[in-house]
């Protein structure tokens, strides 16, 4: 995607924790070499809202720490000199109220914030923070991002995982640009796998749905290092009595406008909540495994969604091989006939999905790229980068089937 890049970005942070510039400088340096980015520190309140206004900075990071009134009077400053820039707020969960992060970052967005970098900082996200505000990228003719759900007729056949690696792989190529949507309402799993503690989830996107849009989405969701945000699940599915098919198409709605591509994972169960996401899915993937009832499962459940109005250029067919080599396995060409379709993508099993899973690492960031699992995702990845670089998103994916089945 070529865009137009300012090629020196002057930074002013305001800073307490003498740690937080080496922080940042080493996120900085990660950065590709042609964005280049020259930072000033200062220690001293007073001192740096004069250096704004002498040295008119192109960003002001500043740091949020349990006392935030000091934070917003120096926004207000700076946000009144002439050439105003981009104000920012860096922050630790533990540093903002306790048990109401995403309220207090809220309240600070409406006096001066205009974005916020979670702690520890990443390359990732300070990039796509760039992006947003000062690197203009132009439009294209398909404005909105595409969503891609995947459903499954039972659990424990690997959907969570598949959904989950996707999303990362995904974000690997477009930073900051990958929204996760753990819909799973009863037993969202996707922060643990992430080894994640998000300060809110999904039920505050709903108590707010009236306001809900692009920046409060990204505050809501929670940042991870390889680049994806993930908007988590209820802790428990009493929680989950605001979510219902309404507040779910409000958040796709807004989460397209935000991300290019929003990835949901799904409960397994076909309720009026999974039937909102799947009529506003550009693609649907139908995840199951190797065994006689799973299959048979699958097969229903193809049945279902067509009844319900999903087309066949918007599904796609994923086998799983969630158990390694057993006697009487099935082979993939026994379950394409039993399908009656063709598989559009096999994932291979790999024991280190499994040890990933309770480290809280997902597999396919360091998996080789070549064979097995690492190899499988990337193509599933990438299918999706090149549907959505086709002008017409039903055309297009229907188009990418012939290439990657």
């Amino acid at each position: 995607m070529s865009m137009t890049v300012k090629q020196t970005v002057h930074l002013l942070l305001l800073a307490r924790d003498a740690g937080l510039p080496g922080e940042l400088e080493s996120a900085l340096a990660e950065l590709p070499e042609e964005q280049q980015c020259v930072l000033h520190t200062e220690f001293e309140l007073r001192r740096g809202i004069e250096f704004a206004r002498n040295r008119q900075p192109d960003v002001v990071l500043i740091e949020l720490d349990s006392n935030a009134a000091e934070a917003r009077r120096a926004a207000a400053e700076i946000t009144d000199i002439s050439t105003a820039p981009l104000v920012v707020g860096l922050y630790r969960g533990q540093d903002l109220e306790e048990g109401n992060s995403a309220a207090t970052l809220i309240e600070l967005m409406r006096v001066h914030f205009r974005d916020f970098l979670r702690r520890p900082l990443s390359a990732p996200e300070i990039e796509g923070l760039l992006r947003r505000h000062l690197w203009n990228e132009p439009q294209q003719s398909e404005s909105r991002g595409k969503v891609l759900s995947f459903v499954g007729n039972k659990g424990g056949v690997g959907k969570t995982t598949i959904s989950l690696n996707t999303a990362c792989a995904l974000a690997r190529k477009a930073p900051d640009r990958v929204l996760l949507v753990d819909a799973s309402l009863q037993h969202g799993s996707s922060h643990e796998l992430l080894d994640l503690s998000p300060s809110s989830n999904i039920c505050d996107a709903a108590r707010q749905v009236d306001r809900l849009d692009e920046h409060l989405l990204r505050t809501l969701s929670a940042p991870h290092s390889c680049g994806l945000r993930l908007l988590a699940a209820p802790p428990n599915a009493v929680d989950a009595a605001p979510v219902d098919d309404q507040v779910l198409a409000r958040i796709l709605a807004v989460g397209r406008r935000a991300f290019d591509y929003v990835v949901v994972d799904t409960f397994p169960i076909i309720d009026s909540v999974t039937i909102a996401v799947l009529d506003v899915s550009d693609l649907v993937f139908v995840v199951f495994d190797d065994f006689v009832p799973s299959v048979r499962g699958a097969s229903d459940l193809l049945q279902i969604l067509q009844q319900l109005g999903v087309s066949n250029e918007r599904l796609r067919v994923v086998l799983n091989h969630s158990q390694g080599g057993f006697r009487g396995r099935l082979r993939d060409t026994d379950v394409s006939d039993r399908l009656g379709c063709q598989l559009d993508h096999v994932v291979p099993h790999s024991r280190r999905v499994l040890t990933s899973t309770n480290e809280g690492s997902p597999y396919v960031l360091r998996a080789p790229r070549r064979w097995g699992f690492g190899r499988a995702i990337d193509r599933l990845a990438n299918s999706v980068l090149r549907s959505h670089s086709v002008t017409g998103s039903t055309n297009g994916f229907a188009a990418d089937r012939e290439s990657t089945s």
